[in-house]
């Protein structure tokens, strides 16, 4: 299901990134954002996606923005970190015109064009953050994030729960998303689709964060194992 709005209400978001990079308002988030970035994974994460001790984790932020909410090191991995972003262009410009040379730059490829130029089967790690319902087309954005990520790596989706209601359907957002045990659902009035019954083998688990969106809003995560060859079904 695709989000027709999506190619007029794209300026929007970037207006919005031009403020955030000049605007004191936001000084405390751009310097805690950085600071993240540059932190470590929890000990034991490269095991859990899948890259043994030593191994370069790869990891994949997918509609990453400016700035990742990613970490780029890990203890026991050395860690590479591709962002990729439709306005890319737009964010790669604020970050060398506000000096933030030391962060990766942003790929220019929207997530239902992942495996165009990403190789399949190559990342351990695929995350997305408050994206996956700004997309023009959710339901392949998704499985584009399946394809590139590895046998036994990790998805994860993390949103604002039904965030097109809250939104009046303003801008992007244009479509809801929740969880439950039986999926991951993208809808609205007049639709609705379990996204991860397009995937291929895979297990999945969420669960509520201990953080509230703005306006008291729940946020969820979405955890995708994909199936190891030998365990997908014929």
């Amino acid at each position: 299901m695709k989000n027709a709005h999506w190619v007029n209400d794209v300026d929007e978001e970037a207006a919005f990134w031009r403020s955030w990079f000049k605007e004191e308002r936001f000084a405390d988030a751009r310097d805690e954002r950085r600071a993240f970035l540059r932190s470590e994974f929890p000990i034991g994460f490269g095991r859990a996606v899948g890259a043994a001790p030593g191994e370069l984790l790869r990891a994949l932020d997918v509609g990453s923005g400016p700035i990742s909410t990613l970490r780029t090191r890990a203890m026991e991995n050395p860690v590479e970190l591709v962002c990729t972003d439709a306005l890319a262009d737009v964010y790669n410009a604020l970050l060398d015109e506000h000096g933030y040379d030391e962060l990766p730059r942003v790929l220019k490829l929207k997530g239902e064009a992942l495996s165009t130029q990403l190789k399949e089967s190559s990342f351990h790690y695929v995350h997305i953050a408050n994206a996956l319902d700004h997309c023009e087309d959710p339901s392949r954005t998704l499985a584009e994030m399946y394809r590139v990520c590895r046998p036994a790596g990790l998805i994860e989706v993390v949103s604002v729960q039904n965030e097109g209601e809250r939104q009046q359907y303003h801008g992007l957002h244009q479509w809801n998303l929740e969880a439950d045990d039986a999926g991951l659902w993208l809808w609205r009035p007049s639709a609705r689709q379990n996204l991860l019954e397009a995937l291929g083998g895979h297990a999945h688990s969420w669960r509520y964060l201990d953080y509230l969106a703005e306006g008291g809003a729940r946020v969820f995560q979405v955890s995708i194992r994909k199936a190891r060859p030998s365990t997908v079904p014929t």
